[in-house]
């Protein structure tokens, strides 16, 4: 009887561990047992999608098992495939296909791969079948199998819509704080920038009790969910009273559609004021004492304070006459631009590719990036602007303007501005806006 009651325990639980083995045995997720079954080679394990349930006859009873897959941070499409259960063979196969229609390199983090296995017994994955993942925020790309060792690769692009969202503020810390808050991100307030820079200094025109309008595409699925922000519509400041409001108009002839005033005069200048984005006054054009040199002397330009790297554009259409080292200017580029005005740049931390002298730039392009060589004590541009020779307070000068329509130009902006000013009626007082 002893040797009976210590058995029985052993048997028991002997019994037990057979049946976890077994239970084990029958959920277990098995690929295609033969390489031969599967042209290319076959993986040799595949996992089912999160939360799959494998009790579901419908799921069980599909001719294919379908996989979606989130690439992380260092993802590959081909580690994403080979992951998932795929061939190293056909998964090369099915990225040269991709290849002719998608970059494989712009695959970003989050975006969602679907993978297509077939099935060969209910749980086991055999050959893969087609990929289609996002490329952009405008296109899919798919890649289907066609016979045994080849794919066939297409895009199409995505079902968008655009709706008008509307963003306004009063200024209370700063154009970017109350700007972000209002749910403009940092693009969009970068382009805004960009949009009035030729009449407002940002850092000495804007002051709290001052107001901002901007009036912007969103662009969405087919189902609704957020894709990308579209163009800036409208966009106006008002400050210390006096309103600058902007429309976006495409005039006939033109490459690109430009900002109007309400008369239809292009918000463009000859010359950009501020040649470069998000920069402080550090030393204003007059007298000061030299930091290096320590006495007094004229400064006939403007310093703006900026991160090293930041990029300075060209302030106009113009041939670059010097592009080089110059002095206590450091690294340095004046251009000449119409109408007798030349613009200098100073203390770069390096100029760009291929900017030498005889070479055209155009307004906004970069020449060079914010840097502390020469007499400088920090990273910052020190920036002139020449008239015949004569050095001219930047932030004084009073540029020409740009295109003025008129005629039958001036009456299709009207009617179009009149469709702007419609949307902004219609828009509620204060809307916010997500800052995706």
């Amino acid at each position: 009887m002893a040797g009976t009651s210590r058995t029985a325990p052993l048997l028991r639980q002997t019994g037990r561990l057979v049946a976890l083995i077994a239970l084990g045995l029958a959920v277990t997720i098995h690929p295609a047992t033969s390489d031969k079954a599967r042209p290319n080679g076959a993986p040799e394990s595949a996992s089912l999608p999160p939360n799959f349930d494998s009790s579901s006859d419908i799921d069980a009873m599909s001719p294919e098992i379908v996989l979606n897959r989130k690439a992380r941070k260092g993802d590959t499409l081909a580690t994403i495939l080979t992951r998932a259960g795929a061939g190293k063979s056909e998964a090369q196969d099915i990225i040269i296909a991709l290849s002719k229609v998608y970059d494989p390199r712009v695959l970003s983090v989050g975006d969602e791969v679907s993978i297509v296995f077939e099935r060969v017994e209910r749980f086991s994955t055999g050959r893969l079948l087609a990929v289609d993942l996002p490329y952009g925020t405008d296109y899919v790309v798919h890649a289907t199998r066609v016979d045994d060792d080849t794919f066939k690769a297409f895009k199409t692009k995505k079902a968008l819509s655009q709706t008008m969202a509307h963003a306004n503020g009063t200024i209370e810390s700063s154009f970017y704080v109350d700007g972000a808050k209002a749910g403009l991100n940092a693009e969009m307030l970068g382009e805004l920038v960009k949009i009035f820079r030729y009449d407002v200094d940002f850092q000495r025109d804007l002051q709290p009790g001052d107001t901002f309008d901007v009036l912007y595409q969103r662009v969405s699925d087919d189902e609704g969910a957020f894709v990308r922000r579209g163009d800036i519509i409208y966009a106006a400041l008002t400050l210390s009273g006096v309103r600058r409001a902007f429309y976006l108009y495409r005039a006939p002839g033109s490459s690109s559609p430009e900002y109007y005033n309400a008369k239809g005069e292009s918000v463009r200048k000859a010359l950009l004021r501020t040649p470069l984005d998000a920069a402080k006054i550090s030393s204003p054009f007059g007298n000061r004492m030299h930091p290096i040199l320590g006495y007094t002397r004229m400064h006939r330009g403007v310093d703006f304070a900026a991160p090293t790297g930041t990029p300075i554009y060209a302030a106009g259409n113009a041939s670059v006459v010097e592009a080089g080292r110059k002095g206590g200017y450091g690294i340095y580029a004046r251009l000449r631009h119409d109408g007798g005005y030349e613009t200098a740049y100073g203390h770069m931390r390096a100029l760009a590719k291929g900017l030498k002298p005889g070479t055209s730039v155009h307004q906004g392009q970069i020449i060079g990036y914010v840097g502390a060589t020469g007499e400088a004590t920090g990273p910052h541009l020190h920036y002139e602007v020449l008239a015949r020779g004569q050095q001219l307070n930047p932030l004084g000068v009073k540029f020409s303007g740009g295109r003025v329509l008129a005629g039958r130009e001036l009456t299709a902006f009207a009617a179009a501005r009149a469709g702007i000013d419609r949307w902004l009626a219609a828009m509620p007082g204060v809307t916010k806006v997500s800052t995706r």
